[in-house]
C-alpha cells in the first residue's frame, strides 16, 4: 500500500537568534535521531533544512554553517530504532568522531553510519548534504542477508553502484514534490535495492570490523571478570556502543553477552580449582575473585555446567597429586 509522504522545513531566518541554538538541535533531532549541540551557534547561523518522509525512509536536503553536536551513550540507551545514515556530501567540510574511526568528509564524499555508536560531528564548513536515514529493521526486513549493521566509514560515490545511489539521492531530493505519490513508492524500491547492492558490496569490511571490535570486547571482559558490575549496559558503555548493537555483535557467536561472561567466570574459577597454587584460597574467595557474588547460585551453575562441584573437582585434583 501506499504510504502518504510528508514534508517539513526548517529556516534560522525565521527564527530569532536566541533561540536558534534550541530550534537547530530540536531540527536535528526530528531528522537525524536525537543528536545534542555541543556548543552554541554563532549569532550569524545559517541553516536550512528539509525533510521528507515516504515509505519509511527519511530524505533531508541540509545546508548549514558550522556547528558540533553530539549522540552519547545515554542518548543510545534512549534510542528505541536503529537507523542507518547514509549521506553525500555535495559541499563543504564535516568531521566525524565514532567508536569506530575519525573521518574528514569533503565535497562528493559519500559517508555510512549508524546510530548504533557514539558519535561527534564537527561542521567545519558551510555545509550542503542529503542524507538517506533508514530503518535498520525495514533493511532486515527486505534484505535478510544483511546480519550486522554496516561500517562506518567512506563509500565510492564516483563510480559503480555508488555513483548510481549518489545520482538518485539528488533526484530524489530535487524532484520528489513533483513526483506522483505512487511513482514515489517505485522509486523508492528502486534507492533500497541501490543502497542494499552498495551494503552488501561493503558488507565484507563490515564483518571484518565486527569481528574485531568483538574481540576487543572479549579480552574487555576477560580482563574485568572480578567486577560483580560486569552487564552488558555497562559493557556497551565501556565502548561507547549500544546494548543493541552489543548483542548483535555476539550473534556471531551464538552466545549471549551474559552467557559469555558466566562461562568466562566459570571456566577461570575452575581453572583455579585445579591448579595447587590456590589451594590456600577458600572457594567462596575463589567465586568471589571472578564477580559472583552469591556462593549458592556460583556452586548450582558450577556443577549444572561441568557435572561435579566446586568442592568434588578440588578433592579429585588433590586426590591424583597424591597418587603421584
Amino acid at each position: 500500500m501506499y504510504r502518504k509522504r510528508k514534508t517539513q522545513s526548517w529556516l534560522s531566518e525565521e527564527t530569532p537568534p536566541a533561540e536558534r541554538t534550541e530550534a537547530w538541535q530540536a531540527a536535528l533531532r526530528r531528522s537525524y535521531r536525537h543528536w545534542t549541540l555541543t556548543k552554541p551557534l554563532a549569532s550569524s547561523f545559517r541553516a536550512h533544512l528539509v525533510r521528507h518522509e515516504f515509505s519509511e525512509i527519511v530524505l533531508i536536503n541540509t545546508i548549514c554553517d558550522p556547528c558540533e553536536g553530539e549522540r552519547d551513550y545515554q542518548t543510545l540507551k534512549r534510542d528505541d530504532e536503529l537507523y542507518i545514515g547514509i549521506q553525500l556530501a555535495e559541499s563543504g567540510a564535516e568531521r566525524f568522531h565514532s567508536t569506530d574511526q575519525r573521518l574528514e568528509v569533503g565535497a562528493g564524499d559519500l559517508i555510512v553510519w549508524s546510530t548504533a555508536n557514539a558519535t561527534r560531528f564537527e561542521v567545519t564548513a558551510t555545509l550542503h548534504k542529503v542524507t538517506l536515514m533508514l530503518p535498520w529493521r525495514l533493511l532486515r526486513e527486505r534484505f535478510p542477508e544483511h546480519k550486522e549493521p554496516p561500517a562506518v566509514g567512506l563509500r565510492d560515490g564516483r563510480r559503480g553502484i555508488g555513483y548510481l545511489l549518489v545520482n538518485q539521492m539528488r533526484a530524489m531530493a530535487s524532484e520528489i514534490l513533483h513526483l506522483d505519490p505512487h511513482v514515489v513508492g517505485a522509486a523508492s524500491r528502486s534507492l533500497l535495492e541501490l543502497v542494499n547492492a552498495l551494503l552488501h558490496q561493503n558488507s565484507r569490511a563490515a564483518l571484518d570490523n565486527a569481528s574485531v571490535k568483538l574481540q576487543l570486547i572479549q579480552e574487555y571482559i576477560l580482563r574485568h571478570l572480578h567486577d560483580e558490575a560486569l552487564n552488558p549496559g555497562a559493557i556497551a558503555a565501556a565502548h561507547q556502543i549500544s546494548v543493541r548493537h552489543l548483542h548483535s555483535l555476539f550473534q556471531h557467536e551464538d552466545v549471549a553477552v551474559s552467557r559469555f561472561i558466566l562461562q568466562r567466570r566459570l571456566e577461570a574459577c575452575r581453572k583455579m580449582l585445579c591448579d595447587p597454587a590456590f589451594n590456600h584460597l577458600h572457594i567462596s574467595e575463589i567465586a568471589y575473585s571472578k564477580g559472583f557474588s552469591s556462593i549458592s547460585h556460583f556452586c548450582r551453575v558450577f556443577k549444572a555446567t561441568f557435572g561435579q562441584t566446586p568442592n568434588e573437582v578440588r578433592r579429585l585434583v588433590a586426590s591424583r597429586m597424591t597418587r603421584r
